[in-house]
């Protein structure tokens, strides 16, 4: 397992409510500037980069489990495939 060092930042989706899977997968989501830092061992998001006001942030110890989503399907356009 490597350790990582550092803080990292970027836009990403986060869904709207607790049924988090199921609104990711209807579209139902927020964009948010979240925030990882390894060094505090802390997670949190913000609505914009310049933005002083964070959600509660979530210390790493707090984590139960995280995964990986796989990319949403392509649109195929109507009657092709």
């Amino acid at each position: 397992r490597a350790t990582r060092c550092g803080v990292y930042s970027a836009w990403l989706k986060k869904s709207k409510s607790e049924h988090a899977r199921a609104k990711w997968l209807t579209g139902d989501k927020n964009t948010r500037y979240f925030t990882i830092d390894f060094d505090s061992q802390l997670f949190f998001y913000a609505h914009s980069k310049e933005n002083k006001k964070i959600s509660a942030p979530i210390s790493f110890q707090d984590i139960l489990g995280a995964e990986r989503l796989p990319p949403p399907a392509k649109a195929t356009k109507r009657g092709k495939q």
